[in-house]
């Protein structure tokens, strides 16, 4: 009867992707905000994460205009956009 051995190599990786900032303040009438988003960790493949605004303190529909969720893609060797 033969005898089969396997061998196999399973190695894992994670990305981090955060906020640069972990909080912002912004003027009512600033328009516009632009966040930094940064990965670390395993930066050779492709990552992705999914953003969306929430309600805290400001109101929605009056202090902010709620928007659809977004999502951010890290080509590999991207780490910060």
């Amino acid at each position: 009867m033969p005898m089969c051995v396997f061998c196999f190599r399973f190695t894992v990786e994670w990305a981090v992707i955060e906020l640069v900032r972990p909080q912002y303040i912004v003027c009512e009438d600033a328009g516009t905000l632009e966040i930094e988003v940064e990965r670390r960790g395993a930066l050779n493949t492709r990552s992705s994460i999914g953003l969306t605004t929430r309600a805290t303190s400001a109101k929605e529909g009056l202090d902010f205009v709620p928007g659809s969720q977004e999502v951010i893609e890290f080509p590999p060797g991207t780490c910060i956009l």
